[in-house]
């Protein structure tokens, strides 16, 4: 029984982590900082606003966070399957290698260190 409350949290903190993770163009995601490569605003180049950046996460958080749900975990993981289906063919299709959370948010991924740019 103490199972599902744990499984709850870690999953809501790893939502959490996953929502926040291109705050700051990307500081704290481990990946980005590994490729050495950040989070801009599409129009402007500048480091995005905390929204775009939750917001260019947000279909992966809301699958995650379907997927704790008693009943709904089936929907939830099709929903993060369909969701990196769809950035797949849409990184290989953009010029700009945009996927959707990308299109939502108006950002764009772009070489550079994530704590290099502006401090916006």
């Amino acid at each position: 029984a103490i199972f599902v409350p744990v499984g709850v949290a870690i999953s809501s903190l790893i939502a959490l982590y996953v929502a926040t993770r291109d705050i700051g163009g990307g500081r704290f995601h481990v990946g980005k900082r590994l490729a050495r490569v950040r989070v801009v605003d599409a129009a402007t180049g500048l480091t995005p606003t905390t929204r775009q950046a939750v917001l260019r996460n947000a279909p992966y958080v809301v699958g995650w966070l379907i997927a704790v749900i008693p009943g709904l975990e089936f929907a939830g993981w099709a929903l993060l399957m369909l969701s990196a289906l769809v950035d797949l063919g849409l990184v290989l299709g953009d010029p700009l290698g945009r996927r959707l959370g990308d299109r939502l948010a108006r950002t764009k991924v772009i070489n550079g260190h994530p704590n290099e740019g502006d401090a916006g």
